[in-house]
């Protein structure tokens, strides 16, 4: 059976790459063709036949009546401004998250997006460090929402994350019995990325470029720590 490229069992990979857009849409049309590109060259399906279906909660997959080791490949994809991060694993669901430094609203922000112990601890931190803590925390839950399937249709507020960084590693079952994990990715300064994974994996980031191969890793691989996470 063909396998995928660039994928080892029991790896996720992170792959980085800056878009360019006269406008918007422009923009985001060059995120999807970057995604596809990645894709492609994880699969060997050449972009125009990658048989990529939306699930009801509107989480992209392949589609069930692709060939195993197409269907073996686990996705998801985020931008921020002209930053897309896609990851790629077999080992189960993957989400993930990326957000460009930048200045919050603390207050309006944590109200929908913290739980109450959650809230409790932001109060204790000095103001000046809550907005940086505060886009950790929402990276950390928007990742884990998009990894089961369900997004920002599920309050933020009903599940706890870690807040500290570098975080400690521990397992969650979740609701459909998957032991969720997340991991810092950040490959540049001004960028925070999440991502879960199902279960332990060692994570890699690669930086992409047109015409680059899924398999060949960047001068900037690396693995990243874990974080712990609770659903209420």
């Amino acid at each position: 059976m063909t396998r995928a490229s660039g994928l080892d069992a029991g790896t996720a990979v992170v792959w980085h790459a800056r878009c360019r857009g006269a406008d918007p849409g422009a923009l985001r049309r060059a995120h999807r063709a970057v995604v596809r590109q990645i894709l492609a060259s994880v699969t060997g399906v050449p972009e125009p036949d990658l048989p990529i279906v939306v699930a009801p909660g509107g989480k992209p997959g392949f589609a069930d009546d692709a060939p195993d080791h197409v269907r073996s490949v686990h996705f998801n994809a985020s931008h921020s401004g002209e930053h897309l991060v896609v990851a790629c694993s077999t080992s189960g669901p993957v989400g993930v998250d990326v957000e460009q430094a930048r200045t919050l609203d603390a207050a309006a922000v944590a109200g929908y997006a913290l739980a109450p112990r959650e809230l409790a601890r932001l109060s204790t931190l000095p103001d000046a460090e809550q907005p940086r803590v505060l886009l950790r925390v929402w990276t950390r839950k928007e990742a884990l929402l998009k990894a089961e399937g369900v997004g920002l249709a599920r309050a933020a507020s009903s599940l706890e994350v870690d807040f500290d960084r570098p975080p400690a590693a521990r397992a969650l079952q979740h609701s459909a019995g998957w032991p969720w994990q997340l991991y810092d990715v950040s490959p540049e300064e001004d960028l925070t990325v999440a991502l879960v994974t199902t279960g332990p994996v060692r994570v890699a980031h690669r930086t992409w470029a047109k015409g680059a191969s899924a398999g060949a890793p960047s001068a900037g691989s690396t693995s990243a720590g874990s974080a712990s996470a609770r659903v209420s």
